[in-house]
């Protein structure tokens, strides 16, 4: 309990009656500093941070004062009224500091535009994505938890996300605009177009078949089954390289895989490598 009450909860401050004087206040009243000459702040040589004595106040149990308080329409127009024409409380600028903002920025000298002459951007005649300093590497998850794409969004986050994007419908234009920023060399799957290169003689419907009857129609990967493909997406099973060489068919070197599960597996591939071969 503060020091001005009481163990029993009684006021132990002195009580001052209406009209009596008082010395409160009178150091504010102050005008002419000259007075004040060699008044020492009980900040002076102390090195406080605000934000640190605030988070010290809210962990001892420091409650607001205007915590679940609300005021009535009479205190609210007191307050507008305390603080009208006061810029800095009403965060309204005023017509001066519009003007100048609108003011065009200080121009470049002479002798800095004749410095920047003769240079040529770092990113000049570069087309298409530039290749980040992390391409083909591997980062370490543990040093790294929060690196770009490796950071992994939780439950909630993703929910919150497929929320914000349901019912978005996106014109065509967008979409053809978002497909040619990603294809072909764009794109972070890109292997050397690889994809072009022709497949070995005996890749053959018949040998896909083939696969296909071996694994029971059924993705090896997730279960999925060739009659549900058709279903939804009116496409059969694929057959999946495992050592991603399009002129091995080897059926050792085959396995069936759904639509979903053959693009998955494009990625990490040393990963999925390692994975079909313990099968």
């Amino acid at each position: 309990m503060p020091k001005r009450y009481k163990k029993d909860g009684s006021f132990a401050g002195k009580i001052f009656k209406k009209g009596e004087k008082t010395n409160l206040g009178k150091h504010w009243k102050i005008k002419d500093t000259s007075k004040m000459k060699g008044h020492k702040s009980w900040l002076k040589g102390k090195h406080i941070k605000i934000n640190d004595a605030l988070d010290k106040w809210r962990e001892s149990g420091g409650i607001p004062w205007a915590k679940g308080k609300k005021f009535t329409s009479e205190h609210r127009r007191k307050i507008i009224k305390h603080l009208k024409g006061n810029k800095y409380a009403t965060g309204k600028r005023t017509e001066e500091q519009k003007q100048r903002m609108r003011k065009p920025h200080k121009k470049m000298s002479l002798k800095t535009i004749a410095k920047m002459k003769g240079r040529i951007p770092w990113n000049k005649n570069k087309k298409g994505l530039q290749i980040g300093w992390t391409k083909g590497k591997k980062i370490d998850r543990n040093k790294y938890p929060n690196f770009g794409h490796l950071q992994k969004h939780t439950e909630i986050t993703k929910k919150k996300i497929s929320q914000a994007n349901k019912g978005k419908i996106r014109s065509e234009e967008s979409r053809r605009k978002n497909s040619l920023a990603h294809k072909g060399e764009k794109s972070y799957l890109w292997q050397g177009g690889i994809s072009f290169e022709p497949y070995s003689i005996d890749w053959t419907e018949t040998l896909r078949k083939s696969i296909r009857e071996r694994d029971n129609y059924i993705c090896q990967l997730c279960g999925r089954t060739q009659i549900e493909e058709l279903e939804e997406l009116e496409m059969k099973l694929t057959i999946h390289h495992i050592d991603y060489n399009k002129k091995n068919s080897n059926p050792d070197n085959l396995i069936t895989l759904c639509r979903s599960c053959n693009s998955r597996v494009n990625k990490n591939r040393d990963y999925w490598l390692n994975y079909f071969k313990k099968l």
